[in-house]
């Protein structure tokens, strides 16, 4: 298979010089020139795939201006991106994040302030990034912070109605209602409203 001719083409902050042979493996090695000056090899895939953007100096330019490479927050930005450019199920579904996002200052300043909030209340190993829509992107108007279980809960299986923009799901009306979860569960197929379903009585 003839290889994909990358000399001149532009990658974050790598500009990509010459083809300068082959790795072990018998990926491509690409000299390229980072914008800070310095030189550094780059194996094909990585450049196309793997999102390898400068020479390392953008690591330490992000860890330098936010201080947050090494914290959950930030692993939960990165695997969030992550699974948007190489999970198949996210790519078949069309899922991303969102323009604002891409920068992770802005997705900082979105979400910092309630994933402290809900990471004091759940703890910070129970506190995930959620879409509330499962078939929207990730983007501020779509995503809150859930634990482990609200997660299992907001699947495509999972039945739910919605009311003043939260998520109602059929196992929580329920015990809150007192009404059987079938009763529940038939009533939201059915397309009734929040507070059809939980003020109809039980003939």
């Amino acid at each position: 298979m003839r290889a994909i001719e990358l000399t001149n083409r532009r990658f974050g902050k790598l500009v990509v010089l010459e083809d300068i042979g082959r790795e072990k493996n018998g990926g491509i090695l690409w000299l390229c020139k980072c914008d800070c000056g310095k030189n550094t090899r780059v194996v094909s895939r990585n450049l196309l795939h793997s999102g390898t953007k400068s020479c390392g100096c953008l690591v330490k330019e992000i860890s330098t201006k936010h201080g947050m490479l090494k914290t959950r927050f930030y692993r939960v930005w990165y695997g969030m991106k992550g699974r948007c450019k190489f999970d198949i199920n996210y790519i078949k579904r069309g899922t991303k994040v969102c323009e604002r996002w891409e920068k992770f200052i802005n997705f900082r300043d979105d979400m910092y302030e309630s994933y402290l909030e809900h990471s004091k209340e759940h703890e910070e190993q129970d506190t995930s990034i959620d879409r509330i829509d499962n078939e929207g992107n990730y983007e501020p108007k779509n995503c809150r912070w859930a634990t482990r279980e609200l997660q299992q809960k907001n699947t495509k299986s999972t039945r739910f109605v919605v009311y003043k923009n939260r998520k109602y799901f059929s196992g929580e009306l329920s015990r809150s209602t007192k009404l059987k979860l079938g009763t529940i569960s038939h009533r939201i197929k059915s397309g009734w409203s929040y507070k059809k379903i939980i003020n109809t009585p039980v003939i």
